[in-house]
């Protein structure tokens, strides 16, 4: 089954092309705001490479959130599009659910964590043993602090091993380290969701009977967009 998959619901845009679980090939590019401008080539650079068409792709992959809302817009309507013109079945996959993909964890706690803005994080905690994964808390919004103090209820000790990673495990290092010394973070390059691991959990899904319409396929939005905050506090001014 070959899978065409994406995310971008961060500044980084990045296209896979799967075979089952087998990487074909991956293009991962810091786009900032021009998902919209570099998507399409993306799509037909790798398709290219790859020596394949839409028509031999089986499954098609899009990274729902949480993340930038116009990442995440131009991500997955152009991803419903390529849906409705081939009619390829499309699923959406968590954000941080893929990203508890980037390696083969066993017997540890693993927490994916990026960059929400305004001193927020998104973070999921993630339980893998004996070859399975336990969802123990999922889209997480809020401050570092908030999530340090979750955490601790439920990592208590050294075992298993704990593991966090993402741009907003970077950017507040030293607070989580205070909390948890012991902590492994992850590689730099696990800093940012990969369009790979969005394939391998759809895949994954898929197995276990996904099946969404396209019109229930929506992005997870965790807070209000910026002019939607604004909206909201001057109708509260006016009334």
């Amino acid at each position: 089954m070959y899978i065409l998959s994406a995310d971008t619901s961060t500044d980084i845009n990045t296209v896979s092309i799967l075979k089952d679980n087998d990487i074909v090939g991956e293009i991962t590019i810091n786009a900032g705001k021009r998902h919209s401008e570099r998507l399409i080539s993306l799509i037909q650079t790798i398709l290219n490479e790859a020596q394949l068409t839409l028509n031999n792709i089986n499954l098609l992959a899009i990274s729902i959130g949480p993340g930038s809302f116009t990442g995440l817009r131009v991500g997955l309507s152009t991803w419903k599009g390529l849906a409705l013109a081939t009619g390829i079945p499309l699923i959406g996959v968590p954000t941080l659910y893929s990203m508890s993909r980037l390696a083969p964890f066993n017997n540890a706690v693993v927490c994916p964590v990026i960059d929400a803005r305004m001193k927020e994080v998104y973070a999921g905690i993630f339980l893998f043993e004996k070859d399975k994964r336990t969802i123990l808390i999922d889209n997480f919004l809020g401050s570092i602090e908030t999530f340090t103090t979750k955490l601790t209820e439920l990592v208590k000790d050294k075992e298993p091993n704990l593991y966090v990673y993402g741009n907003g495990a970077l950017m507040y290092r030293e607070k989580i380290k205070e909390k948890f010394p012991w902590v492994n973070f992850g590689p730099e390059w696990w800093a940012h969701p990969r369009a790979s691991t969005v394939g391998v959990e759809a895949l994954e899904m898929w197995r276990n009977g996904y099946n969404k319409n396209l019109d229930e396929i929506l992005p997870i939005y965790l807070r209000l967009s910026q002019p939607e905050e604004l909206r909201k506090k001057l109708s509260c001014q006016t009334q």
